[in-house]
């Protein structure tokens, strides 16, 4: 009877069954940020469905998977992490937000995407200025838009009232 016992132990433990230590139901071999980054929307699919916290940041950044998304210009995996309740507003280890990184990376659709979800225009990131310059570098998307010379975003984000840091600094705010 003790070997019968003892060959279900050994075939329960190499078939990948142990009572000593649990794992996740959900594994993947990607990560969402990964799925994202190769456009992997099966993979991104099952994350979602697993019910992955949405607005956890990876380690490196700070990115959530919708600042990834914004990021890689990834219009329908915005779209699915928006309707999940992804927070429009979370800002990675530098300030930047979606629509930051969205106008940065000049995705102009994601941009329009991320406005009409109600993302907020009036954030402002948190950058070092580098060598000479070594205030601090606040900008809003509307900083960032002008300063890159992207005239069509500078235009849809007045649309929806952005404004720059000085204006926004001239108002008290």
């Amino acid at each position: 009877m003790k070997k019968i016992y003892g060959l279900i132990v050994i075939v329960l433990f190499f078939s990948g069954c142990s009572l000593l230590k649990s794992t996740p139901a959900n594994t993947f071999d990607f990560s969402i940020h990964d799925s994202i980054t190769t456009n992997n929307i099966s993979v991104f699919d099952q994350h979602l469905a697993s019910g992955v916290d949405i607005n956890f940041k990876e380690e490196k950044w700070g990115n959530t998977p919708l600042i990834h998304a914004a990021y890689h210009g990834r219009k329908s995996m915005v779209d699915r992490l928006v309707k999940q309740g992804a927070d429009l507003n979370m800002q990675s280890y530098n300030g930047w937000t979606a629509l930051h990184v969205a106008v940065g990376q000049e995705h102009f659709d994601v941009v329009v995407q991320l406005l009409e979800a109600g993302a907020n225009t009036k954030i402002r990131n948190r950058l070092f200025g580098q060598e000479s310059n070594k205030k601090l570098v606040s900008d809003t998307p509307l900083d960032l838009a002008i300063n890159f010379d992207l005239p069509e975003i500078v235009g849809i984000l007045r649309k929806f009232g952005a404004q720059t840091n000085a204006e926004l600094k001239a108002k008290g705010q």
